[in-house]
């Protein structure tokens, strides 16, 4: 499943295709998991969210260090199949003057492959559904006023004509689009989900005013899509509102990808399966150093419950059975010798019987995700990957720990909880659990080392030690055949076989040509650029 709110795909691949050399923003972890395929060793049947975990004992390619490190696969019964319910949905077009511009590898242009797209969605629309299209540039109009399915299939000859008439022209202004289509929205709508589609080329400026529409809209359940359908859209707009609740994102790069997305995936794209989903830690000594592939950043553990109002049933750990054991002993106890503890006492007695939590994320909204079958007859999640770095000096000899995720259920309103509990043995040999944790490593040093010469061109400076100096140096060039020969031999192109090669070779294709464009860059700049290599910590 998409372990969160950001469903980015082509987050790597669509930052190489500039003349220049991006901003680090446009490649993050998340965006390489999201398109690589990780194994589900069991599908998941009944759970709404559960946890394959795996760990590892590595060296680390850039810096020779030992690390140690835990990666956690989301699961859910919606994996596979996905979510299809009754839903409203206002398609947002933008017909400004740039999607009048080819798309690569194709001779139709940016708004023709749009109205392709949007025919055969609305051949797809359910009898139950509501669907509205407004086009928008630098205004927005209803071209197809809130209809409900059954009268839409009726009227689809008159509605495909409004589509097919749609010509490109002028700017773009997303705000007064969403306006009108949160107002359609509020308005007229009936069914649980609420989905607001842009198919834009996102050419457009941070607008303070659509961000504060975007967090309403997200706040009312009622949720965006955005289809970028441009390879230099404005992604770090779209980043943080895919960081609100049910919003999410794709890169288009071609016909088929929107076919992909707005069709055939439309059981994954439209449908959040659950919300407010925590993933805990549950250890007596291991510590956390960082966590990658979340996009948000760790958050500290919050004191729900006033002491006024504490008893054991509401403490966070009542559910684990050996934790009410133990306070049940207590409590045993104490009556025996026809004594009554206060409950502040009870309290405190408790929180040290506890084991203690650390939160890995707080994640707003998660996706269910495609399952693709390999050659091998096992099933591959598209994306789903988290990976948690832990501090070495917390790692004993035999380190028990537990897992708990949960989440409030999108269709049944619901509270789901599920702990997974995972023995980590520490070692000094280098070892894997399984292939996914070997490959999410392999694709985290990856983008590490682009991130290190990305920030370096675009002057995101900060730190002394990696600067133009360094891209002239004999170092970039071993870090980078370092890091291609640690992910040729890491990841897995046995399985998936053509789409796993495909994504290999573009990555170390993009590397080899990206590292040379930061040499040639470092060999016409007179002046030094810094940056923090360590600020990477959630991404």
């Amino acid at each position: 499943m998409m372990c969160c709110s950001i469903g980015s795909r082509g987050a790597l691949l669509s930052s190489y295709s500039k003349k220049e050399i991006p901003s680090s923003t446009t490649l993050t972890y998340e965006g390489l998991f999201s398109e690589n395929f990780f194994k589900i060793n069991q599908k998941e049947k009944n759970l709404l969210n559960n946890l394959e975990i795996s760990s590892a004992n590595i060296i680390n390619p850039l810096n020779n260090e030992k690390e140690t490190w835990i990666g956690l696969l989301t699961k859910s019964k919606y994996d596979g199949i996905g979510i299809r319910e009754p839903i409203d949905i206002c398609l947002l077009i933008d017909i400004s003057g740039s999607m009048g511009m080819n798309i690569k590898n194709s001779s139709n242009n940016r708004l023709d492959i749009t109205k392709n797209a949007v025919l055969n969605f609305m051949k797809n629309i359910n009898d139950k559904d509501n669907v509205s299209v407004i086009k928008f540039n630098s205004n927005a109009d209803v071209i197809i006023p809130f209809t409900n399915g059954k009268i839409f299939k009726e009227k689809f000859d008159n509605f495909s004509e409004n589509i097919k008439s749609l010509k490109d022209c002028w700017g773009t202004n997303l705000y007064i689009a969403l306006l009108k289509a949160y107002d359609i929205m509020k308005t007229n709508s009936v069914n649980k989900y609420k989905r607001i589609i842009f198919i834009t080329d996102m050419e457009y400026y941070e607008d303070r005013e659509f961000k504060d529409l975007c967090l309403k809209s997200s706040e009312e359940n009622i949720f965006i899509t955005f289809l970028g359908i441009s390879e230099q859209f404005n992604t770090e707009l779209v980043e943080q509102v895919a960081k609100m609740r049910g919003c999410n994102y794709y890169v288009i790069k071609n016909e088929e990808d929107i076919q992909k997305y707005l069709i055939d995936d439309f059981n994954y794209t439209c449908f959040v399966s659950d919300i407010n989903t925590r993933i805990e830690l549950l250890s007596p000594n291991l510590k956390i150093e960082k966590v990658i592939g979340t996009g948000i950043k760790e958050s500290k553990e919050k004191n729900i419950l006033g002491k006024d109002e504490w008893f054991p049933s509401k403490h966070k750990d009542y559910e684990n059975e050996k934790f009410r054991n133990n306070v049940k002993f207590l409590m045993l106890y104490f009556n025996r010798k026809n004594k009554i503890l206060p409950k502040p006492i009870l309290s405190n007695f408790c929180n040290f019987l506890k084991c203690e939590r650390k939160i890995i994320c707080e994640i707003k909204s998660t996706f269910p995700s495609n399952l693709l079958k390999g050659e091998d007859n096992n099933y591959y999640s598209e994306g789903g990957m988290i990976l948690i770095k832990l501090k070495n000096d917390s790692i004993l000899s035999n380190n028990y720990c537990q897992f708990s995720i949960k989440c409030l259920g999108m269709l049944d309103d619901k509270e789901h909880n599920n702990t997974i509990s995972y023995n980590l043995k520490k070692s000094d040999d280098i070892y894997y659990s399984d292939n996914n944790i070997r490959e999410a490593l392999s694709l985290y040093f990856y983008a590490k080392f682009n991130r290190r010469y990305m920030k370096i061109c675009n002057n995101e400076n900060k730190n002394k030690r990696y600067n133009l100096d360094y891209l002239k140096s004999p170092e970039f060039n071993e870090n980078k055949n370092t890091i291609m020969k640690f992910i040729e031999s890491n990841y897995d192109v046995n399985t998936l076989k053509n789409k796993k090669e495909n994504l290999l070779s573009k990555y170390i294709e993009k590397m080899n040509t990206m590292a040379q464009k930061a040499i040639n860059y470092s060999q016409n700049k007179n002046y030094e650029k810094y940056f923090d290599d360590d600020d990477d910590r959630y991404f």
